[in-house]
């Protein structure tokens, strides 16, 4: 196995791995800073992780290199959206959004602006946490560290 075989499979195990840590590390992050404790529930989310980030991976190595780079990115972004926001509410109201309230949207915006911005300001630290994966992927798809390429098969 030459040297650049030995890196190339480096890089796609850390592509393989980088959206499992990655839904793993915000779950266990929303989980702690909600329910602050650590224990069998938190246990769930981490399984969970780990079909849901291969998933990921495999939803971003279909297609050319730089597509799967965009969706990559999308995704992740997306995701950690979604973290922020459940956190956010939950600082709030103390129950997570459901897919009904996600209907109310837009009212539930324009009513509760204010508390929103107070919510988020109040907890700015704890939303920087989530956005730690989504500065790790840059870093390592800047280092060119992280292998966006179609399995060959």
């Amino acid at each position: 196995m030459t040297v650049n075989k030995k890196r190339l499979d480096k890089y796609k195990i850390i592509a393989v791995l980088l959206p499992v840590l990655t839904v793993a590390y915000l779950e266990v992050i929303l989980h702690l800073l909600c329910i602050k404790s650590f224990g069998v529930r938190t246990l769930i989310p981490i399984m969970f992780a780990v079909p849901c980030g291969l998933i990921i991976h495999y939803l971003c190595t279909c297609f050319r290199e730089k597509a799967n780079k965009v969706i990559y990115y999308i995704v992740i972004s997306l995701l950690t959206f979604f973290f922020i926001v459940q956190f956010v509410y939950y600082s709030i109201f103390g129950s997570f959004l459901s897919l009904y309230q996600v209907r109310m949207g837009a009212d539930a915006v324009t009513n509760f602006f204010d508390q929103m911005v107070y919510a988020i300001s109040r907890v700015i630290i704890a939303v920087l946490l989530f956005i730690i994966p989504l500065i790790v992927t840059i870093i390592l798809s800047k280092k060119k560290l992280l292998v966006f390429r179609r399995p060959s098969i």
